[in-house]
């Protein structure tokens, strides 16, 4: 009886590793997407010569809308890029039979933008249209008999 109750113990901290390091394992992907889309969005700004308060602001609504308990964020490179650092706390399942409540993860992202220093030739064009999601798309049969669509078939395209 004192095997079998040795055994029930050792087989449910084999499955409170497998769960609950998944769960931990997922949570930090999670909180690593958080941080690179906060870190996108604040040097986003930074880009367009935003103040530090409207970069806190995008920093923080981001990762916080993304799972994030909180971040901590930095200048880097001359203000040219931002360094975000987002923590959150995941609740276990089955390590909790052993003491284990919760376990922190930590994700960082870094990014930054860099200014056109020198194009070599290069014209850069753009041409302004406004044309493109005003007609209905029109399926054509590709000849195939398949995917194609049907000749003639309207769809309107929404965006």
């Amino acid at each position: 009886m004192v095997v079998m109750a040795l055994i029930l113990m050792m087989l449910l901290g084999f499955t409170g590793v497998a769960v609950d390091g998944g769960n931990i394992y997922y949570q930090q992907q999670r909180l690593q997407i958080a941080a690179d889309a906060a870190v996108l969005g604040g040097a986003r700004l930074l880009a367009t010569g935003a103040g530090h308060d409207a970069v806190d602001i995008q920093i923080n609504t981001i990762a916080v809308k993304n799972s994030a308990d909180s971040v901590e964020w930095t200048l880097i490179n001359d203000g040219r890029g931002v360094a975000v650092v987002a923590m959150r706390d995941v609740h276990t399942f089955f390590a909790r039979l052993y003491g284990f409540n919760t376990f922190s993860v930590v994700a960082e992202a870094e990014a930054q933008y860099e200014p056109v220093q020198k194009t070599d030739d290069l014209f850069p064009l753009t041409v302004g249209c406004d044309c493109v999601w005003d007609e209905p798309l029109t399926l054509v049969d590709n000849g195939t008999g398949g995917t194609g669509g049907t000749t003639g078939e309207t769809v309107p395209v929404s965006v």
